[in-house]
């Protein structure tokens, strides 16, 4: 699935390929080369500067609590 979205941070409009679930995912913008995340969501998708995801929102971060809960 291919979203049109605006860079979180430079505003840049661009189409990001998705593999089509609820699983947010890391984009690298094609104008200023930074990343950033893209999450699907009920009706559209939100996009985040990295260093304000929400933890459940950041691929990294949702890794590692859900690695962390099946230690408990």
């Amino acid at each position: 699935m291919k979203y049109n979205v605006l860079c979180p941070y430079c505003h840049g409009k661009q189409a990001v390929a998705h593999p089509g679930d609820y699983t947010p995912i890391y984009a690298e913008c094609a104008s200023c080369g930074k990343r950033f995340v893209l999450e699907p969501e009920r009706h559209g998708v939100a996009v985040y500067k990295v260093e304000d995801a929400p933890c459940c929102s950041d691929p990294d971060c949702l890794a590692t609590e859900l690695a962390a809960s099946e230690n408990d």
